[in-house]
């Protein structure tokens, strides 16, 4: 059996990890830091958006992969698989833009809690992915 939506939003995930990740060493070598975010926004910003999606993506990819293979709704997949992908580019996106962008941020996470869950804005003015 093949799980064609949960294979294409584990690519984009990875890509979107190794994405981050780049991101994050970026700051990192411009920053000389090895360990730790010096107090830096930009660091910080990067190394939690990385994170976050670490921490998301993969209970995601494995719930979608069941689902599919439990013969779920195809098109109800690729909805909420697009949703996400959607969201997480936006909240990743959101995280590297300066503070007073970051209802952009927001907006990105509501469109993946929609269903009554709150949308959280970030506390202090300060990327809290």
């Amino acid at each position: 059996m093949t799980l064609p939506v949960t294979a294409f939003v584990g690519a984009v995930c990875a890509l979107l990890l190794l994405f981050t990740a780049m991101l994050t060493v970026r700051q990192r070598l411009r920053l000389k830091a090895a360990f730790g975010d010096h107090g830096d926004a930009k660091l910080i910003a990067a190394s939690r958006s990385h994170g976050n999606l670490a921490e998301h993506a993969p209970i995601v990819v494995i719930l979608l992969g069941l689902l599919e293979t439990a013969r779920a709704n195809h098109m109800a997949l690729m909805v909420i698989g697009a949703l996400f992908l959607i969201g997480r580019v936006a909240i990743s996106r959101g995280c590297m833009l300066r503070s007073s962008l970051a209802s952009r941020r927001s907006r990105g996470r509501s469109g993946w809690r929609r269903p009554g869950l709150p949308c959280w804005r970030s506390a202090g003015g300060r990327c809290r992915c």
